[in-house]
This record gives C-alpha cells, structure tokens and sequence, in this order.
C-alpha cells in the first residue's frame, strides 16, 4: 500500500490567510477608487451673468460664476453664438493661477470698445446662449445660461 502525501493542515491555513489578504487588499482599492471618483464632481453655478451696450455702441460684459462641486477649478471657458453666426470665445476663457477652490468664486469683467466688430454682433434686446466649460484636473463640467443683451444701466 502507498502513503499518500497532501498538505499539512498548518500549510494549507497559512496559504487561505494569504489568499485572503491579496484579495481583500484588491477589493478594498477597488472600492476606494471608485468611491473617490464617484464622490468627487465638478460643479459651476452661475451668479452673475449679463452684457449691456451703451449708446456708442461699447459693449460691457460681467460674469460671475460659484465653484460648487467638490473639486478644485482649474480654467473656464464662456463661448456664444454672435448674430452672424461665428462662435465668440469671451478672451478665451480664465484660469486661476493654481485653482478655484470649492466654495469660491470669481468674477470676470470684459469690455469690447464700439471699434471691436464682435460687439457690433450682439444685439438689444437679444437673448443669446452662453456655454460655459469647467475644467478640472480629473473632469469636466458644461452648462448652457441665457444672457440678455441690455442698455446700460446707471451705476
């Protein structure tokens, strides 16, 4: 009769302990990058956003925007449809140096003098759709506002 040699029960625990740890290890950062991701989101509101033109034809613009997600802004983008159809790109957007740190917000003055061709194409009273991009390190975040052309307003 032949022995038989299998693993010795003290072996075989130590080698289900070890399965158990490489798995539970695999699991546990598994779950905390999706946690993360899933968590962390890029969020604008808009405060403020609003272009008067003055009787020779100026045009001012003013825009203030929240930073209300939870990751850190790193530039911004606000891009319309003028009158003759060309996208208008308002200087190109704005970064931050670093950031827009959840929780702040920043405002962004722009004025077109009655010489700047693309202020001749916003027209009183018109309503046109500004598109505003968000760009963080890890997402991005778009949204669509109305902006009313108006006359100047006395400060």
């Amino acid at each position: 009769m032949r022995t038989r040699r299998a693993i010795t029960p003290i072996l075989s625990v130590i080698i289900l302990i070890g399965i158990s740890v490489v798995g539970g290890s695999l699991l546990y950062s598994v779950q905390t990058q999706a946690l993360t991701t899933g968590l962390s989101n890029i969020k604008l509101s808009v405060t403020d956003l609003k272009m008067e033109k003055d009787s020779t034809g100026a045009c001012y613009f003013q825009s203030t925007v929240y930073n209300s997600g939870t990751e850190s802004i790193k530039f911004i983008n606000l891009k319309t449809t003028l009158d003759n159809g060309e996208d208008f790109d308002f200087e190109g957007g704005f970064s931050f140096g670093s950031s827009l740190e959840p929780g702040d917000s920043t405002e962004k003055p722009l004025w077109l003098p009655n010489t700047n061709l693309n202020c001749g194409n916003f027209t009183i009273p018109n309503t046109y759709n500004v598109r505003i991009n968000a760009t963080s390190m890890n997402s991005e975040f778009s949204i669509i506002t109305p902006m009313k052309v108006e006359n100047v307003t006395a400060t």
